[in-house]
């Protein structure tokens, strides 16, 4: 069901995925998805760039 409804989104949209963001509240929720998902990589990256590293080191 959910891919029907993503396809028939698609086809009305002429496969353009700005439909789906193209709403403040779309654009906010996708933004937070997008930060939970990429925040464990992003905080990996800091602390290997030595930035998140305690003080004392």
């Amino acid at each position: 069901m959910l891919e029907e409804n993503l396809v028939t989104s698609m086809i009305k949209s002429d496969g353009s995925l700005a439909t789906f963001f193209s709403r403040p509240i779309a654009a906010t929720l996708a933004a937070i998805t997008f930060a939970i998902w990429f925040w464990p990589l992003a905080k990996r990256l800091w602390n290997r760039m030595g930035r998140g590293a305690p003080a004392g080191q």
